[in-house]
């Protein structure tokens, strides 16, 4: 059974993806952008441009069947809840670019999200607030996933 850490990295490794896919889905021209082109005049034709289409395509990633699922629970969550499960499943089992060692545990994740919110001037977190928030936010995730196979 899929429980609240799937649906959390799911979102995670498929957020980027999903906005990435958006952006490429509006670099298609649109009417104000032909306005500017020609000067006001409307040029006749179509619009169809059988070489744009296809390369957009390809450069769009596969999104994973339980995204949507993902992100309809963790809108469920508190602020605080959310911001600790995400980054959380961003950063676990990953080793940021200005970290010396891979982040394995809540409290490896916890204690670089204090040192990089320190450098930048903001409050720290707490490891046991971390933990906690973390927590709350997957119960509260498994508990709808419980209520929902009921």
């Amino acid at each position: 059974m899929k429980d609240a850490t799937h649906y959390i990295r799911i979102y995670c490794d498929y957020f980027d993806a999903e906005q990435r896919n958006r952006e490429i889905a509006l670099e298609s021209p649109n009417i104000l952008g032909t306005l500017v082109d020609h000067a006001g005049e409307l040029p006749s034709g179509s619009g169809y441009f059988h070489d744009v289409l296809s390369p957009r395509i390809d450069r769009m990633r596969k999104i994973h069947k339980d995204y949507k699922k993902s992100a309809k629970l963790l809108r469920l969550l508190t602020k605080k809840q959310a911001w600790c499960c995400i980054t959380w499943g961003h950063l676990v089992d990953r080793r940021p670019k200005d970290s010396k060692k891979v982040l394995k545990s809540v409290r490896d994740v916890s204690e670089y999200m204090d040192s990089c919110l320190k450098e930048l001037n903001r409050p720290g977190i707490d490891y046991d607030c971390f933990r906690k928030q973390r927590q709350r936010g997957i119960d509260r995730i498994n508990a709808e996933l419980g209520y929902l196979i009921a």
